[in-house]
């Protein structure tokens, strides 16, 4: 079986170097001082109200690289659900993903993706 999970093992270690090519480029993003916070009282209400300035957005890059792990993340998942589930005629198989517990409970009895 160890060789049938060659393949998790692949994509968890290319998830480990994009999570450090992502804390390098945040790092060096936060260096520049991108945005500062600040805080006022709201002469309306009294309430004391926090902001930020932006002064640098975030390059596209980055959500790139966040959409590279959590895909290199969930590939495993995958993987370990179609090995578990080896022999029982299924092709289609994915770990339960959702936005919801109830859509989650709905894919742990169904298909979890089209």
């Amino acid at each position: 079986m160890a060789n049938r999970l060659v393949g998790i093992n692949t994509k968890l270690e290319r998830a480990k170097k994009h999570i450090l090519h992502l804390k390098a480029d945040t790092d060096r993003f936060t260096e520049t001082n991108p945005y500062e916070l600040f805080s006022y009282d709201d002469p309306d209400t009294g309430d004391e109200i926090i902001a930020v300035h932006v002064h640098r957005e975030l390059s596209p890059d980055l959500a790139a690289i966040v959409g590279d792990v959590l895909n290199n993340l969930r590939t495993p998942l995958d993987y370990l659900i179609y090995e578990l589930a080896s022999g029982k005629g299924n092709d289609h198989l994915a770990f339960p993903i959702s936005q919801t517990e109830s859509g989650f409970k709905g894919n742990v009895n169904g298909p979890a993706c089209p």
